[in-house]
């Protein structure tokens, strides 16, 4: 995400000033990486340092002392790709944790705006990565090939925090209906297809009737499937990726 679609997000106006201690409620961290962690500017700060500050579970410090990092958090997560799988669960769970008092403070509106803003970034579009023989084996796989989308991991794991962490669960069930009801968008529709694939191969997906309603729906299924046929199997480079989706799914 550039800087202007980050600035194009309300500001998320956090009048607490930044901590000068963490009280690490739950005993979790040494005195000495605290006072380390504090002593950084916000721009040195690592995923690392927001994952501690932020939880989820056992964060080291309280609301009050730990809500100025959460609209740096959103920021450093979607201006660093690399580390946003290990981000996504601290950002929904903060937000999820403390939704009533983000409320009381006027910060809530903003939270959910920028949760929704990283899966509409992480889905903007539709990017395989392909992986033919010899690049498995260079990994030490012994599969003959393998296909992994840009962003799916984060998007799958992000969507069942907001599910299991309830507060924002109606973020996930709309995201789920706007990729569903794609309005023919090949995008969209290949998303779609994508964590249904995912459902089927047996990874995780959010335990939540609407979204899986959704998912198993044969006729939605089929139409995502039709649109992706039509706009964008044509000029998808990975040889294998459709082909194989289309076979987990039945079709």
């Amino acid at each position: 995400m550039n800087n202007d679609q980050l600035k194009s997000l309300s500001p998320m106006d956090v009048r607490t000033p930044r901590p000068t201690h963490l009280s690490d409620p739950f005993q979790e961290f040494a005195e000495e990486y605290l006072c380390e962690v504090l002593a950084k500017p916000d721009r040195t700060l690592e995923w690392s340092d927001y994952q501690n500050l932020l939880g989820p579970f056992l964060p080291a410090g309280t609301y009050e002392e730990s809500v100025y990092f959460l609209p740096l958090a959103f920021e450093f997560t979607l201006t660093h790709p690399e580390d946003e799988i290990d981000l996504v669960s601290s950002l929904v769970w903060f937000s999820s944790e403390y939704a009533a008092r983000l409320a009381e403070d006027g910060l809530l509106e903003s939270a959910r705006k920028r949760l929704r803003a990283c899966f509409d970034y992480w889905t903007a579009d539709f990017h395989v990565v392909h992986y033919d023989l010899a690049a498995c084996r260079q990994k030490l796989w012994s599969i003959d090939h393998n296909d992994i989308v840009d962003h799916s991991q984060v998007v799958q794991e992000g969507m069942g925090d907001l599910v299991r962490f309830k507060a924002h669960r109606d973020l996930a069930e709309s995201f789920y209906r706007s990729i569903a009801y794609h309005q023919g968008d090949p995008i969209r529709a290949a998303w779609f297809l994508e964590l249904a694939r995912l459902q089927v191969e047996g990874f995780k997906s959010p335990k939540d009737p609407v979204i899986q309603g959704l998912l198993t729906d044969p006729d939605l299924l089929t139409a995502a499937g039709a649109v992706v046929i039509d706009k964008l199997l044509p000029h998808e480079p990975s040889p294998t990726y459709w082909k194989d989706a289309f076979a987990t799914l039945g079709f």
